[in-house]
């Protein structure tokens, strides 16, 4: 096969927008602990009202140079209510978009008026190009990839060829 080109991966673009500085390593995010609190925030079930409620606690929204109060090593996000931190979380790099059609089952069963069974199926998927786009440019996986086939053995002395459907 031929090279037509090269495109910027998503992992491309994040480094260099790390690189010239309009986006630190924890995304939108100031820094590590602030990560760490939105990331409880949503994984701990914590109602959007609680989640107002807390981040507009005095000792949360303090925003004043000369009035700090500080749990830990501190406690003042950027984000001051429920939107502004959704807000920061849209910003946060996403893969490929999931999409969704429906279609009309008949099952083989029918109803009073001797009329077969339909039914209404929703289907969510993502795009299959895209996500294999995403893995083949996912550096992590960079060593890893191959893209002829191989044989692979059981034992040292390569006599139990492995045969599976990958």
């Amino acid at each position: 096969g031929s090279t037509y080109g090269q495109a910027q991966t998503m992992f491309d673009k994040l480094c260099h927008l790390q690189e010239v500085g309009q986006m630190g390593m924890m995304g939108p995010f100031n820094d590590r602990e602030e990560w760490e609190l939105a990331e409880w925030l949503f994984k701990s079930g914590t109602s959007q009202t609680q989640m107002d409620k807390y981040l507009k606690l005095n000792i949360v929204c303090v925003r004043t140079p000369c009035i700090l109060f500080i749990t830990r090593n501190r406690t003042s996000p950027s984000y001051k209510d429920k939107r502004s931190l959704l807000k920061k979380i849209d910003e946060l790099p996403q893969g490929s978009s999931w999409q969704s059609f429906s279609f009309t089952v008949t099952g083989d069963k029918k109803d009073y008026n001797g009329e077969l069974l339909t039914e209404e199926v929703m289907v969510w998927a993502h795009d299959p190009v895209e996500v294999v786009k995403e893995l083949i440019g996912n550096p992590m996986f960079r060593d890893y990839m191959k893209y002829t086939p191989e044989k692979l053995y059981g034992d040292e002395e390569m006599t139990k060829e492995i045969i599976n459907e990958m």
